[in-house]
């Protein structure tokens, strides 16, 4: 089951790579934005599984203005701190992944996200990130 999962997040993270209307298919109109925030959800514990589906979510904030009422309706940001609280400090690689979450989202939606982040106080997050893994102390 788990390496299935993880499989099919990756292959769905390939197909929505780069194209917007595919991102609009399946995590809109499909429902897969909602079912990856769940999977993250339901796997806090497991690093492989919340890996391969935050490269998902990575790819569907990624360029695609539509998505923003999915992320505030699936509470993305919320999802966001709690692994960026939890796997993210063991993990370099889930850490890194959201980090790009972070970017994407920077760079399609601004100044809301920008609230987003400083709200949640995920930028604290990505400073202590800096000395955990990355030895920028």
């Amino acid at each position: 089951g788990e390496l299935l999962c993880v499989r099919a997040c990756q292959a769905m993270t390939n197909l929505v790579f780069g194209v917007p209307s595919s991102k609009i298919t399946y995590g809109i109109e499909l429902g897969f934005f909602e079912k990856v925030m769940q999977l993250i959800q339901r796997n806090a514990e497991n690093p492989e599984i919340v890996a391969s589906s935050l490269g998902l979510v990575g790819n569907f904030v990624m360029n695609v203005d539509a998505m923003e009422v999915e992320i505030a309706e699936h509470d993305m940001y919320s999802v966001l701190y709690d692994v960026m609280n939890g796997l993210a400090v063991q993990h370099g690689y889930v850490a890194q992944l959201c980090c790009r979450i972070v970017s994407n989202a920077l760079s399609t939606f601004g100044y809301p996200c920008l609230m987003e982040i400083d709200g949640h106080e995920l930028h604290y997050n990505i400073v202590n990130y800096l000395g955990i893994h990355w030895n920028f102390s």
